[in-house]
């Protein structure tokens, strides 16, 4: 198995202050609660580039948003990878429909 997949190959700067706020942190797995992480892939790109000087591959964002979750209250639900440019044009000219029987 490679271990790269189970380690934060970005480790977090300091825990989450605010992590498990609001649930109980009894053990066992139905004590914690189901998390959805949305990465920016620019900034997780950039990040990658220029922390540790690699190129970003899918293997590793699942131990990236791993690592973004407090074990002991968290747990994985979903990953929401977001790249897009952003939109430059502007939406001039555009008629907007004002209802349903527009």
């Amino acid at each position: 198995m490679n271990d790269k997949l189970h380690s934060s190959p970005i480790p977090a700067s300091s825990p989450n202050p605010h992590a498990g706020e609001g649930a109980s942190l009894s053990s066992g797995p139905a004590a914690r609660q189901k998390t959805a992480i949305l990465l920016d892939g620019g900034f997780v790109y950039y990040r990658f580039a220029h922390t540790l000087k690699q190129r970003m591959v899918a293997a590793d964002v699942p131990p990236l948003a791993q690592g973004l979750l407090d074990p002991r209250a968290e747990e994985l639900f979903r990953i929401y990878f977001y790249d897009c440019t952003p939109n430059t044009s502007p939406c001039v000219g555009v008629n907007w429909p004002s209802g349903a029987g527009a």
